[in-house]
């Protein structure tokens, strides 16, 4: 019990492995149709002895740089496992799901100092079905969630602890665009942490030295004027989806060619008929086609589940959704008791999932929704503070404490907030 209370991210991070291992044990790596072609791309990388000259400069051996990373990685894996190297990437991505989960409970640590939040929060991330079902496919989706969750702790660690100088810092700050650049060789979607490194590069050095009151007012401006940020953005995108193919540069007919498609078939979750919306092509239907696909990427309950995959949705989701709005409100009320660090980390996670579900209702979201893992995350430790919310009144917490003295154990270890 002690060594569970002491040690939450341990705990979790272990207790997830050893799950989510045995049900990749009993399912195996499973092949979809596109591992094809990061399998043809890692056979083109042992032929060419690993080099990148050969890899980048030969056209006809040429691997699509925005895969490059995982493309590697299985390319390892075929040389060094042989015939085994289907259940060496499965595994790796069972370690790169656990790893991004190690990392945003430890964020959440590092901010509430609340091992009894980690552990609920814990909780959520071992059942995250959502999270956990991408790692026996041969797919780029858990590598990438490392990736974009290691830019996500990087940029909490810029904010340093209270009483810390911001030098301790300079090595996540140097961290960040190294992150945002492998993540843009891993994956396409990587382009959604571009937006997000300017907020943070534009927000940390105002949010580390305004006042409270200050700081709360700025948040209110800040979270209204990227909501009219995003309607431009939606509208921007709305005229691209109608411009005639006639006049428009080559590379930007191909980088729109899908996702007009998309919007011209009103196509709200891909291969799921029932969520079309016949949008006559204008600029208001496609307006309204982007803002009601953002409303479907956070959905739980669709057409076509099975009784038992709602039921699951609706226990795990509604908890997750309630608990994570509860701590986006903390940042904006007077008397949360937060620190400058602990709604840092809500700040961004907020952005994070905006940015993402904006990325996806503007592109196209997948039939399993498999392109809201990345969220997930963050969503879990948004729940975290909710948690740490709930139980941040003295009175709340000091019963919790009195209970866990019976094992010896403390709800708080030596952590003060700054009331605020």
């Amino acid at each position: 019990m002690k060594f569970i209370h002491d040690r939450p991210v341990l705990t979790i991070t272990l207790c997830a492995l050893a799950i989510h291992g045995l049900l990749l044990y009993a399912y195996g790596p499973i092949e979809s149709p596109d591992s094809k072609r990061y399998i043809g791309s890692a056979e083109k990388i042992i032929e060419s002895n690993f080099s990148l000259r050969t890899l980048f400069g030969d056209s006809e051996a040429r691997v699509p740089a925005s895969y490059f990373n995982f493309t590697f990685i299985v390319a390892l894996a075929k040389l060094i496992f042989g015939s085994w190297w289907k259940l060496a990437v499965a595994w790796a991505n069972l370690a790169f799901t656990a790893g991004a989960g190690a990392l945003v409970l430890t964020m959440l640590r590092r901010a509430t100092g609340n091992n009894l939040v980690v552990l609920g929060a814990g909780v959520f991330f071992i059942f995250s079905a959502d999270a956990f079902i991408w790692a026996k496919f041969i797919l780029t989706d858990s590598s990438f969630l490392f990736t974009v969750i290691l830019f996500l702790y990087a940029a909490f660690s810029i904010f340093p602890p209270d009483g810390e100088s911001p030098h301790s810092t300079l090595g996540w700050r140097l961290a960040l665009p190294t992150v945002l650049v492998a993540s843009l060789f891993h994956r396409p979607t990587g382009v959604v942490l571009i937006p997000l490194l300017a907020v943070v590069l534009v927000s940390y050095p105002f949010l580390s030295r305004v006042t409270p009151g200050g700081r709360r007012g700025w948040f209110r401006m800040y979270f209204a004027l990227l909501g009219l940020v995003g309607i431009t953005a939606t509208a921007v995108v709305s005229y691209l989806m109608l411009l005639p193919d006639i006049g428009l540069q080559t590379d930007l007919l191909k980088l729109i060619e899908v996702p007009r498609q998309f919007y011209r078939t009103g196509i709200v979750i891909f291969a799921r008929p029932h969520t079309f919306i016949e949008a006559e092509p204008g600029m208001g239907s496609y307006f309204y086609l982007t803002w009601v696909r953002f409303l479907y990427f956070f959905a739980i309950m669709l057409k076509g589940y099975s009784l038992k995959h709602t039921l699951f949705n609706m226990i795990f989701y509604i908890p997750l959704y309630t608990l994570a709005a509860v701590g986006v409100l903390q940042i904006f009320r007077a008397n949360s008791g937060f620190s400058p660090r602990q709604k840092w980390l809500v700040f961004l996670c907020t952005n994070f999932i905006f940015f993402f579900a904006m990325f996806s209702a503007m592109t196209l979201i997948d039939y399993d929704h498999r392109y809201r893992l990345p969220c997930i995350p963050p969503l879990i430790t948004l729940a975290g503070v909710g948690i740490h919310a709930l139980l941040g009144s003295r009175r709340l917490t000091g019963r919790a404490d009195k209970g866990l003295a019976k094992f010896g154990l403390s709800g708080r270890r030596n952590f003060q907030r700054e009331n605020n």
